[in-house]
């Protein structure tokens, strides 16, 4: 993916989170079927947290409540936890509670857009 190649040139990640985003986006498009250019958003996203996790970064980007009630209510809810634990499970980083909401927003997105 050119976002991640030029993330990873520009120095923002690393070879290993370069590594994992292709991989999960191998297995996004692979298992259910997604394409590509809809995968960029969650993709970069992902790239984008795993860095900063990894670097220990002080910054923390949070949902405000509305959406997280919202997306909690959404039909699509428990089948992007699902998804989002099979991708979690590949990595070696615990992600926090806020990024989770994050990719969880994003892969309700990506299953009512598809």
């Amino acid at each position: 993916m050119q976002r991640l190649d030029i993330l990873l040139n520009g120095a923002v990640i690393d070879k290993e989170t370069h590594s994992f985003s292709n991989q999960i986006m191998g297995l996004l498009m692979e298992k259910y079927g997604f394409k590509q250019d809809s995968l960029d958003m969650l993709i970069t996203h992902l790239a984008m947290a795993h860095q900063r996790i990894k670097s220990k970064s002080k910054e923390n980007p949070v949902l405000d409540a509305d959406s997280i009630a919202e997306m909690s209510s959404h039909h699509l809810f428990e089948e992007a936890k699902k998804i989002w634990a099979e991708i979690s499970a590949l990595s070696d980083i615990e992600y926090p509670e806020n990024e989770i909401e994050f990719m969880t927003a994003h892969l309700i997105n990506l299953l009512d857009g598809e």
